[in-house]
């Protein structure tokens, strides 16, 4: 369980905000039950973004490195979704009304229909998924290729950042990601090199970011 662990980095000599981390063994509750960690995201929300129309995006792991792996009907990933739900809100609150993911396996796929499910209840927020190559998809499992597939009807736009696979197109799709939001969140419970990366992007480029670890 996280013992509200929160961890705040500021933009050099700038009394502002660049990240905020959020430290724990696993998640296990809502958010709303981390009252440091609302405040904080809350107030960074609200200072840096409010009444702009903006631009998220998510990075986050593969299903082998997710604490439920690939049993996302367990208790634990139950929670974890909810907990996005809610973050989910807080961002369109703030003024963010395009999403991207990059439906990968794992966190990506997930937060995708999560935002689904949000657009489906009424919130007016566009879902673009930027695909690193074509292939993506050629070694899956044929249930999640079915998953894949039935998302990416669903979403607004697709976008492949290049159309050959190629040893630099996950780098080349995060760096998309990163170059086109005003904020990344990623969620990285265990070391992941394309999570790693992105969030590197992401410093590089002095874009804020929102991390759960």
């Amino acid at each position: 369980m996280f013992d509200n662990a929160v961890n705040i980095c500021y933009h050099d000599n700038m009394n502002k905000v660049e990240e905020i981390n959020m430290f724990g063994e696993n998640f296990e509750l809502s958010l709303e039950l981390y009252d440091d960690f609302n405040s904080e995201l809350n107030s960074f929300l609200k200072k840096s973004f409010s009444g702009q129309r903006l631009t998220v995006c998510f990075s986050g792991s593969r299903p082998t490195a997710l604490p439920w792996k690939y049993n996302e009907e367990c208790e634990l990933c139950q929670k974890f979704k909810e907990a996005m739900l809610a973050v989910i809100d807080k961002l369109y609150a703030a003024g963010f009304t395009h999403y991207i993911t990059g439906l990968a396996l794992g966190f990506d796929t997930i937060m995708t229909e999560l935002l689904l499910q949000k657009r489906d209840e009424g919130k007016k927020i566009f879902v673009e998924c930027a695909i690193p190559c074509q292939s993506q998809t050629t070694f899956w499992q044929v249930g999640e290729k079915t998953r894949h597939e039935a998302i990416l009807k669903r979403v607004d736009k697709v976008t492949y950042t290049s159309q050959e696979y190629h040893g630099g197109v996950y780098k080349i799709r995060n760096k998309y990601m990163v170059d086109n939001a005003n904020l990344l969140v990623a969620v990285q419970f265990t070391p992941s090199r394309g999570t790693a990366t992105t969030i590197d992007l992401a410093k590089k480029a002095k874009l804020p970011r929102i991390i759960f670890h």
